[in-house]
């Protein structure tokens, strides 16, 4: 059984990459051959389309698609180099009337893609004729991708300009839209009917789940499961002293504070509807502001040189005997990284220890210190920002324990040193005193 399970792997291989080898040869037009080569891949196509003519004219489109399908299989594996220019022409000449009519016949037994496929072909060697774009469109209107058929017939309109059989083509054209137009509208109508249906069953129907299902908030594409980690080679990467990694931290933290930047985040967290794809996205709208604090300190303005800035910083912020002053100015850094999106995007997942607080506790601390003289008009204005709905509620990857105060509940204390993983902008884990805190 081991041995015919690897006989059919290996026999599974080789047809695929068979197939593959005849793919790239298409798309090349044919490997260039001797004359010779060329001139019997002739001699076969011509008779085979020949012979497929004669099949067709006695009604059997069995046997017709047969012989132009071998004709096809002769001329395109095989072509005359660039100088000899006649010779290519006939042997184009000859394929494209060999695809033309294999479409045809596809197009009578209902065999969209091939049809499509061999259109496809006849378009790339001559663009210009109108029957191989006529064939495409029907080709697209079986496989009923109706939209792309439009396209088919403006192209043959304009190449009917200035020809003698102009009107013939025209009339063609127009009552291939008209067909086309009748389909959509016919579509549209079913799906109307289907929608009115659904409609009233759901209304009046008892034995139906009535439970509205919210259509997908429109979004960017998902690039989440796409995000891979950056390595970088520990024998080589820059290092960075204690000093000048408490600068580089400093930076970036004031970048992070720029206007524009704060909009951006902000209005990528209303467009997209995840907090995975949030994060995901947030290291592409960041690489601009940390560029030039990258190039400052040495390391190269791309996603390499912010991973290996990580690194860098981590080497005085990720071990339990650094500095607490610079891992908290790290983990600030990341703060001012995430903003009002700091606690749902990453302070939830932290231990409570490691979180620095967002802007709101800190306004609220500062009042309590100032004793109960506030001004009542400072107390409205804090009072409607911690109204304000935040634009990241309706993200479905949103944490089940942040509370739309913006803030995460309270875990249990772990010990000293632990190590704590938490969602950075870069995608990778973040240990306690935020080691990636460069962001």
């Amino acid at each position: 059984d081991l041995l015919r399970a690897w006989e059919f792997r290996c026999t599974r291989l080789q047809l695929d990459s068979q197939a593959k080898e005849e793919r790239e040869l298409k798309l090349k037009g044919g490997a260039i051959g001797t004359m010779e080569e060329l001139k019997d891949a002739m001699n076969t196509g011509g008779r085979c389309k020949q012979d497929g003519v004669m099949e067709w004219n006695k009604g059997n489109v069995e046997d017709a698609i047969r012989c132009w399908r071998d004709a096809h299989k002769a001329l395109y594996k095989v072509r005359a180099p660039d100088t000899h220019v006649a010779e290519n022409k006939d042997r184009n000449d000859l394929h494209i009337a060999v695809l033309k009519n294999l479409a045809q016949a596809a197009i009578k037994l209902e065999h969209w893609n091939e049809a499509l496929e061999a259109a496809d072909m006849a378009v790339g060697i001559d663009d210009q004729d109108h029957k191989a774009w006529f064939r495409k469109a029907c080709a697209l209107e079986g496989l009923g991708r109706l939209s792309e058929v439009e396209k088919c017939l403006t192209m043959i309109d304009s190449i009917s300009v200035g020809r003698p059989d102009r009107d013939r083509i025209q009339r063609d054209t127009h009552a291939k839209r008209d067909k086309v137009r009748a389909l959509v509208d016919r579509n549209e109508a079913s799906q109307k009917r289907m929608l009115q249906g659904g409609v009233k069953h759901a209304i009046f129907s008892e034995e139906r789940d009535t439970t509205a299902v919210l259509p997908e908030r429109p979004g960017p594409p998902k690039i989440s499961h796409k995000v891979t980690a950056v390595n970088v080679d520990e024998a080589k990467r820059k290092r960075l002293t204690k000093e000048a990694a408490q600068d580089l931290l400093k930076e970036l933290k004031e970048a992070y504070g720029d206007s524009t930047f704060r909009k951006q985040v902000t209005k990528l967290a209303r467009d997209v509807n995840d907090q995975g794809e949030f994060i995901a996205y947030l290291t592409k709208v960041a690489l601009p502001v940390q560029k030039p604090v990258l190039e400052r300190f040495g390391f190269a303005p791309s996603e390499v040189g912010l991973a290996e800035m990580r690194k860098a910083v981590g080497d005085h912020t990720g071990a339990k005997d650094s500095d607490p002053k610079l891992r908290i100015l790290a983990e600030e850094t990341m703060q001012a990284l995430y903003g009002e999106f700091y606690e749902v995007a990453r302070g939830v997942g932290l231990h409570p220890g490691l979180r620095v607080p967002g802007p709101q506790a800190r306004s609220r601390k500062q009042c309590g210190d100032g004793g109960s003289g506030a001004s009542s008009s400072s107390d409205e204005a804090g009072a409607a920002e911690e109204t304000a709905p935040p634009p990241c509620l309706h993200w479905t990857g949103r944490p089940v324990n942040y509370q739309p105060g913006g803030t995460a509940q309270e875990s249990t204390r772990m010990p000293a040193g632990a190590r704590v993983s938490g969602s950075s902008s870069g995608g990778s884990g973040v240990r306690r005193g935020g080691a990636g805190g460069a962001g």
